[in-house]
């Protein structure tokens, strides 16, 4: 049937030609749309490896207006100021955990960037983050070996952080990356763990308003792998470093704001937690603490965060819907009419034998075969446009085989739906025609 398929086509080739290049141009837009609906699905329904249901993010007062106008610290000992007022507000009736926070929350616009070298591999761009060992309790982050968040969170309590040794976890794709790079597979996850690396740098601070320089010199210790986590949904999984905060660190870093977390449980997080939750702080934290300045839900920085990405996305979404429709009204169009411009030429099949499944079968496959020479062509300029220019979104969904694969088969079953709904509909009305009256039309 083939053979006598390519035989018609090239009959009638001068419309087809039409039919091809109008194939041609809707398997190309089609593939684009379909592949940035991939991408916005991958974004939405990846996994994030935390969980900010029922978190709340208080803003801390660390500095106050001086005599002359400036800012200088509330506390002498920061530090061991800043752990009694979390321990004040872990300490609150229905607070399950509680963890403090520098750069990097979650749904946060504040991080800090760094350089970190493990065996003999660079890592660049490492979002570095400062949390407390409740941290993993209260997002409910589970280790990549799928360790639970008490067990993470009494591992962490362990690590360091002074002058001299400072212990830190990496993130999944920081550690495949280094294993990549060396040749190897996550089997070899076990010799990395405990490698260290010597870290020299000065640290300049203020002491009786004098400025001080301090040399350190201290072993980096890798101890431990996270899951991967993305800062939000829209945006990519970065390489991570988690690194212990203590009192010490702290009390080192004057002017530096902290964030802490708290989870709550269900039952406790009624609509007036935050009223009630702010009162109480206000009269529990006094000279000796820090006071809580603001309390807000995680998922509403979520919000705040995500309002942007999400009318963009609805708005590419609502433009491809409506292309889309377009393409499919057309396609189905083109070969309803064609189809009914055919119907006598169904009859006469008829007439001579043919059933209504081979005539059926014919009219499908001449479209199924045109289609698909449409979408050689196309599939090449989709490979193009993925691997040699900019034109797709790589923010959380990086070009490769897989991708192109994926939109290209999605692209061409779409296609094939158009291509049947425009075949096989006109074709079944003709086939009701009684034979005689299409040998009279004919």
């Amino acid at each position: 049937m083939l053979h006598h398929i390519i035989k018609i086509i090239r009959a009638e080739r001068r419309a087809n030609l039409w039919i091809w290049l109008e194939m041609l141009a809707v398997c190309g837009l089609l593939w684009f749309v379909t592949d940035y609906a991939l991408t916005a699905l991958r974004a939405w329904s990846r996994p994030l490896n935390y969980d900010i249901e029922h978190v709340y993010r208080l803003m801390v007062g660390t500095v106050r207006a001086d005599s002359e106008g400036g800012q200088k610290d509330m506390s002498e000992d920061k530090g061991k100021t800043m752990m009694q007022t979390l321990d004040l507000v872990a300490a609150y009736p229905g607070v399950e955990a509680a963890s403090i926070q520098q750069w990097g929350g979650h749904y946060s616009s504040s991080s800090s960037m760094n350089s970190l070298k493990l065996d003999t591999v660079t890592l660049s761009s490492v979002e570095i983050r400062m949390v407390s060992p409740d941290y993993f309790r209260v997002f409910r982050v589970y280790g990549a070996d799928g360790s639970s968040p008490e067990k993470m969170a009494e591992q962490f309590s362990k690590l360091r952080m002074n002058d001299i040794q400072r212990d830190y976890y990496l993130s999944r794709n920081a550690l495949d990356h280094v294993e990549q790079a060396n040749g190897e597979g996550r089997e070899s996850d076990r010799r990395y763990l405990g490698m260290s690396d010597s870290i020299s740098y000065s640290m300049l601070y203020f002491l009786d308003d004098v400025q001080v320089e301090k040399k350190i010199r201290y072993n980096q210790t890798f101890k431990g792998v996270l899951p991967n986590q993305p800062r939000s949904e829209a945006e990519k999984s970065e390489y991570i470093c988690l690194m212990p905060i203590t009192e010490e660190y702290i009390g080192q870093n004057e002017f530096v704001s902290y964030s802490i977390y708290l989870r709550i449980s269900p039952e406790a997080d009624t609509p007036d937690f935050k009223e009630k939750f702010m009162k109480r702080m206000k009269a529990v934290t006094q000279d000796g603490t820090f006071p809580i300045m603001s309390i807000g839900a995680v998922s509403e920085d979520r919000a705040i965060v995500l309002a942007d990405p999400i009318r963009q996305i609805n708005n590419h979404l609502a433009i491809g819907f409506f292309l889309l429709l377009n393409i499919f009204l057309g396609i189905v169009g083109t070969f309803w009419v064609r189809t009914e411009q055919r119907r006598a030429e169904v009859g006469i099949r008829r007439v001579v034998g043919s059933t209504n499944k081979s005539v059926l079968s014919l009219m499908f496959g001449e479209g199924l075969v045109l289609m698909t020479l449409a979408f050689l062509p196309a599939a090449i300029a989709a490979w193009y446009v993925m691997f040699h220019t900019d034109l797709c979104d790589i923010t959380v969904f990086p070009v490769g085989w897989g991708r192109l694969l994926i939109g290209l088969i999605c692209t061409y079953l779409q296609m094939l739906l158009m291509v049947l709904l425009g075949t096989s509909i006109p074709v079944t009305r003709a086939l009701r025609v009684p034979p005689t009256e299409a040998i009279r039309s004919e």
